[in-house]
């Protein structure tokens, strides 16, 4: 994974090692990717690609704490990579997340499943936008 995360479409994305992870065929071993690992990745990160298979990687990617959902540490996990602490508080941050929870967290229950992740990003114009690689 080392030299992927040099790679010229990811050495300066906070997100690089979530997302080698995340196509990683060794997942959760040690995230190491193979060549059809590293062509998976750039297909779904072509402009034409579905947006259901840029919803599932991207799912891999936010939860992070593999529980299969996405909740509030998840959130902090991706705000924090990118935004700078001087860009928020602690106090803003919970804001932040539940505001985002507010609007994405149809069945109130205090996280993201699968479905409302795709659903939501169904919604986000950058979505589509930011699962691109340039190289």
């Amino acid at each position: 994974m080392k030299r992927m995360l040099k790679f010229p479409g990811l050495t300066l994305n906070p997100m690089r090692d979530r997302i080698c992870y995340a196509f990683s065929s060794s997942r959760p071993n040690n995230g190491d990717m193979n060549f059809e690992d590293v062509l998976d990745m750039m297909s779904v990160f072509h402009e034409n690609a579905p947006l259901a298979l840029k919803c599932h990687y991207g799912f891999i990617m936010y939860d992070f704490d593999e529980d299969g959902y996405i909740g509030s540490y998840d959130l902090k996990q991706v705000i924090r990579r990118w935004l700078t602490e001087k860009e928020f508080s602690n106090e803003r941050l919970t804001l932040m997340i539940k505001a985002m929870m507010a609007q994405a967290d149809m069945e109130e229950d205090g996280h993201l499943s699968y479905f409302e992740f795709e659903h939501i990003a169904g919604f986000d114009m950058n979505f589509e936008f930011l699962f691109r690689l340039q190289v």
